[in-house]
């Protein structure tokens, strides 16, 4: 839905709406910046930022977007800095090592300040604007026409990307099912590259891309709230700017296994009841985990099985282990507790056993009578831990249903005290125990966090789009399944089971194979495992207790940037535990086959996919955690900025700047100013190499306006005396339609023209004879006035033709 300029007004309210609904209005007495939210921490703001965002500590979205952001760029260990609108308005300084400016809203600026921000994009800077403004200043640096009326539109939804804008993301698409409020796309000018549009709205850029002097404009088309799952997005832009500059990342890839071992009950359920009549206890033991195990092999994956004892939800003592030793299986002889098998059979392989609770309930205060139970189940696991030999004890945890509170991490660490790392939901909100990050634990710094970001054997594009989103800018993979996902099909009876979550088998799905021969969960499973290693082949699986310790170690080591004459290197402080360090870097492709020639000759291992306008590249280092690569950025240039701060002060002016003629053309007539319309496009035609029928019949309404229609003729004239063309006859055609011949002899002259191009066209040929009488060059043979005579439906017409074909020729007439 376009919006006119009337309607804006009522936009306006409802935008003032939203402000208020999150709390973004400005206030002078109020400094947003300064609460202190201790859910996510930082590393110390660098004195030679790569990254600058200038923050408005008055508006709450300018620092949530700063904040998720930041958080990005922390975990990347790229040199961050800041700037308050305040100091940035005073000084108007940016970094010298800057190459990435991040501004959430250009109105609050001063013209001195956007001036400067205007030169730092001339000599070859990227400027980052996740959010749309309607103003002059946002229309210059977004490619927006002088001439644009700023008609927004609050329908489309969600992103469609045009190119790799994530890895493995080109042509494909991400709903979030949140209004963009932007401005549709006839604002634009044709020159600006969409990166990406709406999923709603094929038509409504949402990331666009301007290049102004040696640089560039990445921006949002937007007004939505920034969230953690924008954090890719955000960061995606930002390395378009930061070409060639490496970071390390943690390179950890895991596979949790929730709820397993655990009890299991001898009845057939759907859909495995449907696809191989077996029970519960029978799928778990004979069918999923001998398939997960032979997958791990094939796949070189290494497991984390979260067992949990019990699901009576019992929440006050004794706490036993009726259920775990009841569901037991008949092996070598006797009677064994399948659970207790398998846990057993787990500690002997290369996979992790961990822990998922004694019961199925969450450390949490509202669900436990007295918060010393929730320790006295924990003793009591950790007592059953050891007596059935199942390896030392844990050291990772995943939450129940991924929920818990300060409580139940006091809980923890008094009743297993052995657990160092816990795993709850990387997305998620916090009071309920997700939205964690990679580091400690905000309600007890004994524990250091290793949150999940997708599960279930199939990933809808969602799932997707946030596996390869933290995986940009972490280089972590945390993914769980359960093995009763298959169990859990959409059903009434399911809903208890499913609790706040979608089913985790929506598709209704089998195993193996589903009801509808297509394939079940668990080929769909290991393909997308395939899938993911070939797209990334150096990825590396570990267990969760060795993926979160070189986790924790990697977000600890502090990293130094070091720009140098020819080449750009990082490294760390201090020599890492672990022999080898994976980075990321971004490379356009024009300076691929250069990259990887110098990779080659420096013998590093690489891989590399597709991704923004080049390659996003993997490079592993061996020994030493230091990485030095060539340096691709162009050098600042005077004359550039020059020039391009007058066409920002032109752009401002009231002196109206265009693209090209077209627009300027549109513009006049849209302005009621035919005339000088009519004289643009005349030169525009005048220079033009090619006639194009379309502008010579466009010229011709407009001189209709101005009832100037013979003025057509002479630049037809002029066309065909430069370059004789059947084009130019046809279209002199058109026009006589359209207007008729001024003159006899202008007549005369185009029919002539006419008959040279198309000398068999016998109708032509009569039309000039009854005109031009006496012409020998053009009299009708016998033959073309039959054929006249056959073709004609007027009596009259058909009369006189053969009247003259009896007089010319008795025998043929007859």
């Amino acid at each position: 839905m376009i919006i006119s300029p009337k309607k804006i007004i009522k936009l306006l309210v409802f935008s003032f709406l939203l402000c208020i609904l999150f709390s973004c209005q400005e206030d002078e007495n109020i400094n947003i910046e300064a609460e202190t939210i201790d859910r996510i921490v930082f590393d110390p703001e660098s004195e030679k930022p790569l990254v600058t965002y200038l923050v408005n500590t008055k508006n709450a979205q300018s620092v949530t977007c700063n904040k998720q952001i930041r958080k990005s760029l922390d975990y990347a260990k790229i040199p961050y800095g800041k700037i308050t609108l305040e100091e940035f308005n005073k000084n108007a300084l940016i970094a010298p090592t800057c190459k990435v400016l991040v501004i959430y809203d250009l109105k609050p600026l001063s013209d001195c300040a956007m001036d400067n921000v205007v030169k730092f994009v001339a000599a070859g800077g990227t400027l980052f604007l996740p959010n749309t403004t309607e103003n002059k200043r946002f229309g210059f640096l977004c490619g927006i026409k002088q001439t644009a009326e700023y008609d927004v539109t609050d329908k489309p939804q969600g992103y469609s990307f045009k190119i790799p804008y994530l890895p493995n993301f080109k042509n494909r698409s991400y709903q979030n099912r949140v209004p963009h409020f932007g401005l549709v796309r006839e604002n634009f000018n044709n020159k600006i590259e969409v990166w990406a549009n709406s999923f709603t709205d094929e038509n409504f850029p949402t990331i666009i891309k301007n290049s102004i002097g040696k640089g560039k404009v990445i921006a949002f088309n937007t007004t939505q709230y920034a969230e953690k799952e924008d954090r890719g997005l955000f960061f995606s832009a930002i390395l378009a700017g930061l070409e060639g500059v490496p970071y390390p990342v943690a390179n950890v890839s895991t596979i949790f296994l929730d709820d397993f071992p655990s009890p299991v009950y001898d009845i057939k359920k759907e859909n495995i009841k449907s696809e191989m009549d077996i029970t519960q206890s029978e799928f778990y033991r004979e069918v999923w985990w001998p398939d997960m195990a032979k997958l791990a092999e094939e796949e070189n994956l290494i497991y984390s099985a979260y067992l949990c004892f019990d699901y009576r939800n019992l929440t006050e003592p004794p706490f036993l282990f009726k259920e775990w030793e009841a569901s037991s299986f008949l092996i070598d002889g006797k009677q064994q507790s399948q659970p207790g098998y398998i846990s057993r059979q787990i500690r002997k392989s290369k996979h992790e056993l961990a822990f998922h609770g004694y019961n199925h309930v969450s450390l949490v205060e509202e669900e436990w009578p007295n918060k010393d139970f929730m320790v006295a189940s924990l003793h009591s696991a950790q007592k059953k831990w050891k007596a059935g030999r199942y390896g030392k004890l844990p050291v990772t945890y995943v939450p129940p249903s991924n929920v818990i509170d300060s409580l139940g991490f006091a809980a923890l660490e008094r009743g297993m005290p052995s657990i160092k790392y816990t795993c709850s939901i990387y997305m998620g909100d916090f009071e309920d125990g997700g939205s964690r990050e990679f580091d400690l634990e905000p309600y007890n710094n004994n524990f250091f966090n290793f949150p999940r970001i997708t599960s279930g054997y199939v990933l809808d594009e969602a799932e997707e789009f946030n596996q390869q989103s933290l995986y940009l800018y972490t280089g972590i993979w945390t993914h769980f399944v359960h093995p009763d996902d298959v169990y859990q099909v959409a059903e009434d009876k399911n809903k208890a089971v499913a609790g706040n979550y979608e089913y985790r088998n929506k598709l209704d799905l089998g195993w193996r194979i589903s009801k509808d021969g297509s394939p079940g969960l668990f080929p769909r499973f290991k393909e997308h495992i395939q899938q993911t290693k070939k797209e990334f082949p150096l990825m590396n699986f570990y267990s969760v207790k060795e993926g979160a310790k070189r986790t924790e170690q990697w977000r600890k080591t502090k990293y130094k940037h070091t720009a140098e004459k020819d080449f750009y290197k990082v490294s760390a402080e201090k020599k890492l535990k672990t022999e080898k360090q994976t980075w990321f870097t971004y490379i356009s492709s024009k300076n691929e086959s250069e990259f990887e020639e110098y990779l080659q000759q420096e013998k590093l291992n690489f891989s590399k996919i597709e991704f923004l306008k080049g390659f996003l590249y993997t490079i592993i280092t061996e020994e030493e955690a230091e990485i030095k690569l060539p340096k691709f950025s162009s050098e600042k240039s005077s004359p550039e900025i020059k020039k391009t701060l007058q066409a920002y002060n032109n752009y401002l002016s009231d002196s109206v700047s265009f693209d090209d003629k077209r627009e300027e053309i549109t513009y006049f007539i849209a302005e009621g100013k035919v005339n000088k319309a009519i004289t643009i496009l005349k030169e525009k035609i005048k220079t033009e190499k090619d006639l194009n029928p379309e502008e010579i019949f466009e010229l011709n309404k407009y001189l209709g306006w101005e009832e100037r229609t013979d003025e057509i003729w002479p630049i037809l004239e002029k066309k065909y005396l430069q370059n004789p063309s059947k084009k130019i006859v046809k279209t002199s055609k058109t026009i006589a339609k359209q207007n008729g011949y001024s003159t006899e002899n202008l007549q005369q002259k185009w029919l002539k023209r006419q008959l040279e191009f198309d000398p068999n066209n016998v109708a032509l040929k009569q039309e000039y004879n009854q005109l031009f009488v006496g012409s020998k060059e053009t009299k009708l043979t016998t033959s073309e006035k039959i054929s006249l005579f056959k073709n004609s439906e007027d009596s009259t017409l058909k009369a006189n033709y053969f009247a003259d074909i009896l007089y010319s020729d008795k025998e043929k007439a007859i």
